[in-house]
């Protein structure tokens, strides 16, 4: 999540709030919703507007894309 407390999830931001800007959250998609949970709490749904071929990239790499090396 991004200082602005927006989270990119799936290539499309969703917004949390500056309260939780930097904290690590936990994404749960229900349907057709968005969740967002930070330490165990449900802090905002979304309806979901990312595309959907693009979740199985978002939730298979744990935590994030790895750096590109600079050769």
């Amino acid at each position: 999540m991004d200082s602005r407390g927006d989270l990119s999830f799936a290539g499309t931001a969703y917004r949390v709030g500056t309260a939780f800007a930097g904290k690590q959250v936990e994404v749960r998609l229900v349907k057709d919703a968005v969740q967002i949970w930070v330490a165990g709490k449900l802090i905002r749904t979304h309806l979901a507007r990312h595309d959907k071929e693009k979740e199985h990239g978002a939730f298979g790499v744990r935590k994030g894309r790895p750096r590109k090396l600079k050769a």
